[in-house]
């Protein structure tokens, strides 16, 4: 079997290509075909034929690519998680207002900048704690907590916002 350094400098191009054909997310695409690569390097003996590596380290990744697509979809419609505001839906709220509040929260979520809807992901969504978040993420855990604080914050900031102006529109 050749050298697994040469078979990933030689396949990575054309797996991440297909990453990037049928996810559309560049950040997502390296993410996944370098778990591939490293899922296929950590079964590397299960290889059989080294010709056919190209489609199976490609299997892996779109395998890879569609269950975690499909676990964050999962996760995303829940949202939001009840403790990400401190407070619990109330079941006397009807339910038009429950679905105006997810989906403001929904935009909010989504107008952060990429650095702070990761630690809201994966704080969230993912369930990680600080440090796990800052070894995912390259931040100090005591930064991550910080930054988590912050966007927490901001957020009951924008809802009280949001109610004024649906309270005294202008």
């Amino acid at each position: 079997m050749p050298d697994f350094d040469e078979l990933y400098a030689e396949h990575k191009p054309a797996v991440y290509k297909t990453c990037l054909a049928q996810f559309n997310d560049a950040g997502f695409a390296e993410e996944i075909t370098q778990e591939a690569f490293a899922k296929a390097f950590a079964h590397r003996e299960n290889l059989r034929d080294v010709s056919s590596f190209p489609s199976w380290v490609t299997t892996i990744a779109k395998r890879i690519g569609y269950n975690r697509r499909r676990l964050d979809q999962y996760r995303y419609n829940k949202l939001p998680p009840e403790d990400l505001l401190e407070q619990h839906w109330n079941p006397l709220v009807p339910d038009d207002v429950q679905v105006e509040d997810i989906n403001f929260i929904r935009q909010w979520i989504l107008g952060l900048k990429d650095d702070d809807q990761q630690i809201i992901l994966l704080k969230y969504y993912h369930g990680l704690n600080d440090a796990e978040i800052g070894m995912e993420t390259g931040k100090q855990a005591g930064t991550v907590k910080r930054r988590h604080a912050l966007l927490r914050r901001k957020l009951r900031e924008a809802a009280a916002e949001h109610i004024r102006t649906l309270n005294f529109p202008q």
